[in-house]
C-alpha cells in the first residue's frame, strides 16, 4: 500500500492505493508528461535542422569564375 496526498486548492488529502493502482496512476502521469513535452521537443528538432542547414550553406563551397565570366558582355 502506498499513501499519496492529493493536493487542491484550500485543503491537503491523503489516500492510500494499493501498488497496482500506483503503477497505472505513474504510467498515467508519465504518459502525460510525454504529451506535454512533445511541442518542445518539435522546436528543439527544428532548431537543430535549421542551425545544420545554416552550417551547411555558409560551408559550401562557391566556384571560381573564368576570366571569360568575368568580362563585360558588350564591348564598346
Amino acid at each position: 500500500m502506498r499513501s499519496f496526498q492529493l493536493l487542491s486548492c484550500t485543503t491537503m488529502q491523503s489516500v492510500v492505493i494499493d501498488e497496482s493502482s500506483a503503477k497505472q496512476l505513474r504510467s498515467i502521469v508519465a504518459e502525460g508528461n510525454i504529451i506535454i513535452n512533445v511541442p518542445f521537443f518539435l522546436i528543439a528538432l527544428g532548431i537543430l535542422l535549421g542551425l545544420v542547414f545554416m552550417g551547411l550553406q555558409c560551408h559550401q563551397r562557391i566556384p571560381e569564375s573564368s576570366a571569360a565570366e568575368r568580362e563585360p558582355l558588350l564591348n564598346p
